[in-house]
């Protein structure tokens, strides 16, 4: 199970010391793909930063150094998943000793009782030794398992153990959305317990108090709170403190009771697209991303027949091969440990005699990430207009399919500059040749734009039509090619059946290169 990190967004990871106090912290980042265990020995990254006076611990956000080594391309050189993994060593104080006492450290200006604890590790940074703290005395004195330290050296103080991830971290180009919150989608488990315990002896009106429990760094506004003595659940309304939460109903009524918090719906799903109908055109092959680490089994219920096939493929691009099964077979995806295997698709292969209402179930039953979705076709007849395919990375950072299936115009824009030339002919009687340009060009190029219409689509895809917007790389696949386009339209308002009863939607795109060749 990986901890999923969205690029485009920010993800902070918390370092905390495991006792006493934190001066600075420097991790070591390392980011690469492939196979999980094919780590190099040296970090990408070394990352420094001392604390802000008053707290105690750490944030370093990571996620723009993650995005270094995302490739989201159409082809072959693209790299659609990482592997990030930290290792923090965390600095807890440091100073110059004041006086010499054999295996001690002595500092008049510290106040170890807070600061540092037995087994954190002391480096006299002025000549390169190491010890043991083997008992702190008192406030300004440390016993140590070596006697390193002498008047006017110089010392830092770390904790011996280095804060290494719990779980592998996933980058994916991905982001979330303000109202997601705090690293967004980095569960892949859609049922995320937080909290369990019992409640203490003492009931109060619509509150869940816990002296154990630190809900500040454990629960957030809206998780689902269960009363697993009595039944019932409610919402956290708000957070009083560590150990008391505001409900949104009076659940805790008996004293005491046992209680489970599930976090909201916040991750990472099997399906890794946020629409469940696909519009399609008999005989264009449909394709949509999966999360391989969910290990779903995608189903078909089709009167389509064998002749229809589809496979997972590891790469979107990936065409029909004679090896694959009839979509009579369910596909079961294998999780793999290689990053780049993570984000799969499922390809279907021709759709010529496929139909509106044919049915494709995306089931997850692997411990932690049981889920189903249900993707519903929608043949759409269209014989007067060319079908368009806008090719996009969504929110998952995954490729997926936008068909266009109205009205499409291309326009061209042209660029260049002029100047005055010279045309006079002084070779006999002065003169000069009317055919000739006396005001010339250079510098031509031009820049195409196409237009296109989605044609009538249900409300559920104005989130696609916002990730269209949202999206860096964008291309468009004519059934000849597929051409890089960037969006025109900066500006849209969304619709809603209520209120325009049938919803198309007109985008612009600009293609993505100069129209005469100028690539050096």
């Amino acid at each position: 199970m990986s901890a999923i990190i969205n690029a485009r967004s920010p993800y902070y990871i918390k370092i905390t010391p495991t006792q006493g106090s934190i001066q600075s912290a420097t991790m070591s980042l390392f980011i690469y793909s492939g196979n999980y265990s094919a780590i190099s020995t040296v970090p990408q990254y070394t990352l420094t930063k001392t604390v802000i006076e008053g707290n105690n611990y750490i944030a370093f956000e990571i996620s723009s150094l993650v995005k270094d080594y995302l490739e989201t391309e159409y082809g072959n050189f693209s790299t659609d998943g990482v592997w990030v993994k930290t290792s923090t060593i965390i600095v807890k104080d440091s100073g110059t000793t004041t006086a010499t006492t054999a295996n001690k450290l002595v500092d008049s200006t510290q106040n170890f009782t807070t600061s540092v604890t037995s087994g954190d590790t002391v480096n006299n940074t002025s000549d390169g030794t190491t010890a043991t703290i083997s008992a702190v005395d008192n406030n300004t004195t440390l016993s140590l398992s070596s006697d390193i330290m002498t008047t006017g050296e110089t010392y830092t103080i770390r904790q011996t153990a280095t804060v290494e991830d719990t779980i592998p971290y996933l980058g994916f180009d991905g982001f979330g959305y303000f109202q997601e919150g705090v690293n967004p989608r980095t569960n892949t488990n859609p049922i995320n317990t937080v909290v369990t315990g019992t409640t203490d002896g003492v009931t109060v009106a619509f509150k869940l108090q816990d002296s154990t429990q630190s809900f500040l760094d454990t629960v957030s506004l809206g998780d689902t709170v269960n009363n697993l003595s009595e039944g019932g659940s409610t919402t956290v309304s708000a957070i009083e403190g560590n150990t008391s939460l505001a409900l949104a109903a009076d659940i805790m009524v008996s004293t005491p009771d046992n209680y489970s918090i599930v976090a909201r719906p916040d991750y990472t799903p099997a399906l890794l697209q946020s629409n469940t109908t696909i519009y399609f055109k008999q005989g264009t092959d449909i394709v949509f991303p999966v999360f391989a680490e969910a290990e779903p089994t995608i189903t078909f219920i089709s009167g389509g027949g064998a002749n229809i096939k589809w496979e997972r493929t590891d790469e979107f691009w990936n065409l029909y091969q004679n090896y694959w099964g009839s979509i009579l077979n369910p596909i079961i995806v294998p999780d793999s440990t290689d990053s780049t295997e993570k984000i799969v698709y499922i390809r279907v292969t021709p759709t010529l005699t496929l139909q509106s209402g044919d049915t494709i179930t995306v089931v997850s039953t692997k411990t932690g990430y049981e889920q189903s979705f249900t993707l519903t076709l929608e043949a759409v007849c269209e014989p007067k207009y060319e079908q368009l395919q806008v090719i996009f990375y969504n929110k998952f950072g995954a490729l997926q399919i936008m068909p266009f299936f109205k009205r499409s115009q291309k326009s061209i824009n042209v660029r260049g500059n002029t100047y005055n030339r010279n045309i006079m002919d002084f070779s006999n009687a002065p003169s000069y040749d009317i055919s000739k340009h006396s005001i010339a060009n250079y510098g031509v190029n031009g820049s195409e734009s196409i237009e296109m219409n989605t044609g009538f689509i249900n409300e559920s895809f104005n989130e696609v039509i916002e990730e269209i917007m949202l999206s860096k790389q964008i291309w468009v696949d004519d059934s000849s090619s597929v051409l890089p386009i960037n969006l025109n339209t900066k500006s849209l308002t969304f619709k809603k059946g209520v209120n325009e009863g049938l919803i198309n939607y007109t985008m612009s795109f600009n293609y993505a290169f100069s129209t005469i060749n100028n690539i050096k």
